[in-house]
């Protein structure tokens, strides 16, 4: 299970970049999901790391625009 969301105001969490969070990602599994858990933040670091998918993530405005957005992204690095 995953939680995606981004914040109206941003946090200061001391990142190397000195740049305050505003998009937050959290996954749930279970303790048997090691491997695919692992799998997921890489496929996830790798989507985040790329500074025109932060940007169309941070462009939404509503949830449902954000999952949609989010499983396009997602979908078309599978690919």
């Amino acid at each position: 299970m995953a939680l995606l969301m981004t914040l109206a105001t941003p946090i200061d969490f001391d990142a190397i970049d000195n740049r305050p969070v505003d998009l937050l990602c959290v996954l749930l599994v279970p303790e048997d999901g090691a491997e695919e858990h692992l799998q997921t933040l890489a496929g996830l670091a790798e989507l985040f790391s790329q500074s025109e998918v932060r940007e169309q993530l941070r462009a939404c405005e509503q949830s449902p625009q954000l999952f949609q957005t989010i499983q396009q992204l997602a979908d078309a690095q599978r690919a």
